[in-house]
């Protein structure tokens, strides 16, 4: 009986002394990598509202509002181009069209948004089309605002009408 009593008196010293360095009074603190994502998600959400903005100015029609949301660059090639927004409505995407986002990815230094799809509207026939598109997005060096740098679209075919 000593000799448990004296292993056991060492257990209960060992344990109150060392344990001491083992348990940690405060918590960890929170990693920085998990509030890397939420700052991504913030980024991608308010690209894709500028996304859909400049798609909504598209499918009205309305080049000026569609023009305020290009980077310099993009609003130059379709300056230079008198029948790029008449090349959309022709294709059947202006006056009801609608659209469709179903990826969007932020590149890994956030600046750069791209976003696929698909659009959907009637052609001059009114015949439903439908057409894929992606759309980038990069983030102006000086003022912090997404703008629109590339946008395409797939030539439109035609859908058959669900029964």
């Amino acid at each position: 009986m000593k000799h448990f009593l004296t292993r056991s008196a060492w257990l209960s010293a060992f344990l109150v002394l060392a344990a001491p360095a083992y348990v940690r009074a405060d918590p960890p603190p929170e990693p920085r990598a998990s509030q890397e994502p939420d700052k991504k998600d913030e980024e991608l959400k308010w690209a894709k509202g500028v996304a859909q903005d400049f798609l909504g100015a598209m499918h009205k029609s309305d080049q000026a509002q569609a023009e305020l949301l290009m980077t310099t660059q993009m609003k130059a090639v379709v300056q230079s181009d008198m029948n790029w927004m008449n090349n959309f409505g022709n294709a059947g995407f202006t006056g009801g069209a609608s659209n469709e986002i179903n990826e969007e990815t932020l590149s890994p230094e956030k600046d750069e948004a791209a976003f696929r799809g698909r659009l959907d509207g009637h052609n001059g026939f009114q015949t439903p089309v439908q057409s894929k598109f992606t759309i980038r997005l990069t983030k102006d060096k000086e003022s912090g605002k997404w703008r629109v740098s590339f946008f395409t679209y797939s030539d439109p075919v035609p859908v058959e009408k669900k029964r």
